[in-house]
């Protein structure tokens, strides 16, 4: 019992690392610039659904396509790609609650810009990825973000708030499972009493 339940915890922690997922794009928010949609997206991942902000200029779907993917935390280092993420993330954060059509285009064509240098550009769009680069500069908590990378020759990536509990939880569900098994270890069965005797 105590076995199970301590690779129940692990295989419950690991799978926090990163998953593989299926993932379909549901809508658009319908915010176009006259070529591209732009601002957040909903995709669904089994039977979740979620908005999710395209960061991948490159390549291209249609709405109802679905496509493998890894779903992966952020990196957290110094690297200029660790920074860019935090851009991202940046970005992200300006980008809700956004109403105006203008500024939704800008900070997507921001976005794309970040990894892509032929995506789409004006003054505006130049302005949010200064702001953005100003911000990354600094240390910037991007744990509850996650990266949906296409794990396969189709699909886009995309940024997202984390539609899974972080690692460090993950452990603690582990953990209470291990020692909810280890306390029914102890008040359950003693060798020397009969099966119909168990308490438990």
């Amino acid at each position: 019992m105590t076995k199970i339940l301590a690779l129940l915890s692990t295989a419950v922690f690991c799978a926090g690392l990163a998953q593989a997922s299926s993932i379909t794009l549901e809508s658009v928010n319908g915010i176009n610039d006259g070529n591209y949609y732009t601002g957040f997206e909903t995709l669904q991942s089994g039977s979740t659904t979620f908005p999710a902000l395209c960061v991948d200029f490159n390549n291209f779907i249609d709405i109802g396509q679905t496509w493998d993917a890894d779903i992966l935390p952020l990196p957290t280092g110094p690297s200029p790609v660790d920074k860019d993420w935090r851009m991202e993330v940046w970005l992200y954060s300006q980008l809700l609650g956004q109403s105006d059509p203008q500024t939704v285009i800008d900070i997507q064509y921001a976005a794309w810009g970040v990894f892509s240098a032929n995506a789409p550009s004006d003054p505006g769009s130049q302005t949010w990825l200064t702001a953005a680069s100003q911000a990354a500069a600094s240390p910037m908590n991007v744990t509850g973000f996650e990266m949906i990378q296409p794990s396969g020759s189709s699909g886009q990536v995309f940024l997202a708030e984390s539609q899974t509990p972080e690692p460090p939880t993950l452990a603690l569900i582990g953990i209470g499972l291990l020692l909810c098994g280890i306390g029914r270890l102890r008040k359950g069965c003693r060798p020397y009493l009969r099966r119909a005797e168990c308490t438990g």
